[in-house]
């Protein structure tokens, strides 16, 4: 009986392997070309949407801003909101402001992701942290809206120091 499962096993092998034989419907292969990109963009605006209600609409709602500040726009290592854990790492950009930090993402993530500018006040510790050879600081942001972790490095933590200077302490050699 093990010798005809085998030659079936082969014959259906040999068919999909020679075009004879497709294991997809032919309306489903020609459909998913066309498809593909509606399908890509709806998911991708999908995830921008629970992304943003991780914490950065809360932050967005209660500081809100309207255009872009003056100033040097830097890359923030990565931003993690709340408990879920949600980290943007790379996308968000920051700006250091007379009124407080003003934080936007990157155009292919900007939906749903309104810019914002928070107040120096949120800011509750400043910590100095060194992996491998990564070095940089942590930023605490936490009140009444929720919280949230920045990471940044050096140089953009340097610029930062000099309007909240009494939050640093000295980075680890």
């Amino acid at each position: 009986m093990l010798p005809f499962f085998d030659k079936m096993k082969m014959l259906l092998l040999h068919a999909v392997i020679l075009g004879d034989l497709s294991p997809l419907p032919e309306f489903f292969v020609r459909s998913l070309g066309v498809l593909f990109p509606f399908i890509f963009v709806g998911m991708w605006i999908l995830f921008c949407f629970i992304g943003s209600r991780a914490g950065w609409m809360r932050f967005a709602r209660a500081y809100p801003t309207h255009g872009k500040p003056l100033g040097r726009s830097v890359s923030v290592a990565a931003v993690t909101f709340g408990t879920v854990g949600l980290r943007y790492n790379s996308v968000v950009r920051s700006v250091a402001t007379e009124q407080g930090l003003h934080f936007s993402v990157c155009i292919l993530f900007r939906a749903f992701h309104p810019s914002f500018t928070l107040p120096w006040s949120s800011i509750k510790r400043v910590e100095p942290y060194s992996y491998w050879w990564s070095r940089g600081y942590i930023f605490h942001i936490r009140d009444e809206i929720g919280s949230f972790q920045m990471h940044v490095g050096r140089e953009q933590a340097e610029e930062l120091g000099k309007l909240i200077p009494h939050l640093f302490s000295p980075i680890p050699n």
